[in-house]
């Protein structure tokens, strides 16, 4: 989006609620579920320019207004809240909002959990378990590492084809070749990763992405200060996308490798991707019989409190980028990223 769109798309978000029009929205239809994802919450600088861009969320700066935003105009809720009103129990108050994260970045716990903490808010964030068990790196970080590290500005690779940028195009390349990896098996994922690096000349340093992903003390210290944790699989393959019985062992083992660590029940699973076709039918029958409670798409939100009631295993989410400027983001928590 040029400045002068993104200029004009504020300047709209500001007139409708300075309109009083959110307000509004809240008053007629206050039973109203809004789930919140992010990914990363961290400045932009050395410490993360040399991976996946779309998946920063926001700065701590805007994290904060944020969440500010959120605890003046919606009621958070806790997952265990969710829960019990899903089974029948107390109901829950009008627009209700949850706060997530995918994947168990590290700086969630340096960024994001200081700020939820100080406002004494709830958050979930879901773990890729070999993120934190192995030196695991996922192939959109790896794949933005070689593109902004080589000195080549084209590259043909098998099963992707071929690719070109010149300064200030690599992101959107990078976007391109993640889009077309994400669907391979993950038998071939490696194989492209490997012919990426060495076709871009680019030594890969392991020692960069040790200090990406979350430590179990550190999410054993948030998750006894009002963090709840959730499943987003072992290895973050796409479910719908790999055999029954590997989506049945991404399921149950990560539940079962962070309630080994808790010493309490994990309740939810985020399913990786999370658009439609990345679960099926089945995927949800083998959330629903390893013991989790609900499921989280990336189908974007917010949802119905009766519409909730009915999708459990399949729950909305609105995703948050780096590019929501602050009236764009309250435009997106009341609808618009759903309806528009």
């Amino acid at each position: 989006m040029s400045k002068l769109s993104t200029k004009i798309y504020n300047g709209a978000f500001l007139a409708v609620d300075k309109m009083g029009v959110w307000k509004a929205v809240q008053k007629i239809a206050p039973k109203i579920l809004t789930i919140l994802n992010y990914h990363r919450v961290s400045p932009w600088d050395e410490n993360v320019n040399l991976t996946f861009k779309p998946n920063l969320s926001a700065s701590p700066e805007m994290f904060e207004s944020q969440m500010d935003y959120m605890n003046q105009h919606f009621n958070i809720i806790s997952e265990a809240d969710l829960v019990t009103w899903l089974n029948g129990g107390d109901d829950l108050p009008l627009n209700a909002a949850l706060i997530t994260f995918d994947d168990g970045y590290q700086d969630n716990y340096q960024y994001a959990y200081p700020i939820l903490k100080e406002r004494n808010l709830g958050a979930t964030i879901f773990l890729t378990t070999n993120f934190l068990d192995e030196d695991f790196i996922f192939y959109w970080d790896l794949a933005a590492y070689c593109i902004h590290k080589t000195k080549k500005k084209v590259v043909e690779i098998s099963r992707l084809g071929e690719f070109s940028w010149q300064n200030g195009e690599e992101y959107s390349v990078i976007q391109e070749i993640v889009n077309r990896i994400k669907y391979l098996s993950p038998m071939e994922i490696p194989k492209v990763l490997a012919e990426l690096s060495e076709r871009l000349g680019v030594e890969v340093d392991e020692n960069y992405f040790k200090t990406l992903s979350l430590s179990w003390d550190q999410v054993l210290e948030m998750a006894n200060n009002g963090i709840d944790i959730g499943s987003h699989t072992v290895s973050h393959p796409i479910l719908s996308n790999i055999p029954v019985e590997r989506a049945q062992i991404e399921i149950s083992e990560s539940k079962n490798r962070i309630e080994e660590i808790l010493r309490k029940d994990v309740q939810s699973i985020a399913y990786p991707n999370g658009q439609v076709g990345d679960y099926t039918n089945k995927v949800v029958s083998l959330v629903r019989e390893s013991g989790y409670k609900i499921a989280y798409s990336l189908i974007s939100g917010p949802t119905s409190y009766k519409e909730v009631s009915g999708e459990r295993y399949a729950i909305r989410r609105i995703f948050l980028s780096h590019l929501d400027t602050m009236p764009r983001f309250i435009a997106k928590v009341h609808g618009l990223a759903r309806f528009v």
